[in-house]
């Protein structure tokens, strides 16, 4: 247009004459440019995006206690867990019986999931003791083992080491000892029970439920809604399991069948039947039928003490991962009969006057009574259970006896997916434990 000077091109010209090149403009939609709209912020990268994942993911995995955190003196003791005034609920080693020849000990610890109990018989006139039974990781089993050493006299040697029953928390801790004790007896199923554990691989399978939960858990909140009985996600409840089995360091077990090179890892089956060690003064006594495991015994000592594995849980609901609750009731009154101090397998020492076993058999005959009737649904079984059961600690484990008594009616002595049974129990505890 005549008289018309566009001043961009003025300007241009300038630019060009101070040796200036102009830079495109976004807003002006130059080529290669991206266009902003006016007045909006920044809109964020890929790379940013995935960099704030990555912190997220980070800060998650950070705060998340780490694989084998469990200390036992940070678990919660039961307020019902019944309590001797002198063998008060605590953790570690602790002297029940002694005499010129033998002292007994129990290791206790607070007896939730896999915080078992075990015990020491010293035998002082050969300077030998024998193990009742491991604990459930190297990390517990080495603390246990560095207590009996500072107890015992300098130099006195592990004879034997007596297993009441083989699950993972009573043999997890076996590399320590093994090479060093001279026989290790269990009762007849044991054998098969270990090498199922050591050829499992379940450390590797505790390390990715771990971290899979440690990105969930900032969110449980979120989840709980999901939770709802038998209605819940299998997977997420299958993760959920992970704060069970995280406290303790499954990730340092190692293989005990290869350290073996085809040798059993129990060097003497101990049949049905009572059999004597230490001259008599220790009887190993097989329990006549399956119950907790398909191979549980106790141990009796001098008259005084007996360790009675896991046919006696303190205060805690007991778990039933082999018999039916009839042969549970026949297990526990298989030992009804002893007088003294009895070591459960997980929680405080008891006295036979506070008749545990009665309680237990009690327990198991009432959870037969509710899975008879008709139309019950295991999944409830909270609000169908009657006091004291009810009020015991961890009650939800009623839903694991529930299911295992039902896969035994349908296939007995079938392979129980513990893991499994222990999701099905999450989907029901969950929301007490956020």
């Amino acid at each position: 247009m005549p008289g018309y000077h566009d001043p961009r091109k003025r300007a241009g010209n300038a630019n060009r004459r101070r040796g200036k090149r102009r830079r495109p403009s976004a807003a002006r939609g130059s080529r290669g440019a991206w266009r902003q709209p006016r007045g909006s912020a920044p809109m964020p990268t890929v790379g940013l995006i995935a960099a704030a994942l990555v912190a997220l993911v980070g800060l998650a995995l950070m705060r998340a206690p780490g694989l084998g955190h469990g200390e036992c003196e940070l678990q919660k003791v039961p307020d019902t867990m019944e309590q001797l005034s002198e063998f008060p609920a605590t953790c570690g080693l602790r002297l029940l019986h002694s005499t010129d020849r033998l002292r007994v000990y129990a290791y206790t610890q607070n007896g939730g999931w896999c915080w078992n109990s075990a015990g020491v018989v010293y035998d002082a006139r050969e300077n030998e003791f024998v193990l009742v039974d491991l604990l459930t990781d190297p990390k517990q089993t080495s603390k246990m083992l560095s207590a009996i050493k500072a107890e015992l006299p300098e130099g006195a040697k592990l004879r034997d080491l007596v297993l009441t029953h083989c699950d993972i928390d009573h043999i997890g801790g076996f590399q320590l000892v093994q090479g060093q004790v001279g026989r290790v007896f269990a009762a007849r199923g044991c054998e098969p029970a270990m090498s199922g554990f050591f050829k499992s691989d379940l450390g590797k399978g505790v390390t990715i439920l771990h971290y899979a939960w440690s990105l969930l858990r900032p969110f449980s909140w979120a989840l709980s809604p999901l939770f709802g009985g038998k209605k819940t996600p299998h997977f997420l409840a299958k993760l959920a399991v992970a704060p069970l089995l995280d406290p303790f360091a499954w990730h340092e077990v190692v293989d005990a069948t290869a350290l073996a090179e085809g040798k059993p890892l129990v060097t003497d089956v101990v049949e049905p039947g009572r059999h004597p060690l230490v001259g008599g003064l220790v009887t190993l006594v097989t329990l006549p039928t399956s119950s907790h495991s398909n191979h549980d015994l106790a141990v009796e000592v001098d008259g005084t003490v007996l360790f009675a594995g896991d046919i006696v849980f303190n205060g805690i609901t007991p778990v039933n991962w082999a018999g039916t609750f009839d042969q549970s009731v026949q297990a526990c009154e298989a030992l009804s009969g002893w007088q003294g101090l009895i070591v459960p397998g997980h929680g405080a020492i008891q006295h036979s006057s506070q008749r545990p076993f009665d309680k237990m058999a009690g327990y198991w005959k009432t959870l037969k009574e509710l899975s008879g009737r008709e139309g019950f649904d295991p999944y409830g079984v909270l609000d169908a259970l009657p006091e004291p059961y009810r009020g015991w600690e961890d009650a939800e484990r009623s839903l694991i006896n529930l299911l295992v008594e039902a896969k035994n009616r349908e296939s007995p002595g079938g392979k129980i997916d513990k893991v499994g049974y222990l999701a099905e129990y999450m989907k029901i505890k969950f929301s007490n434990i956020n």
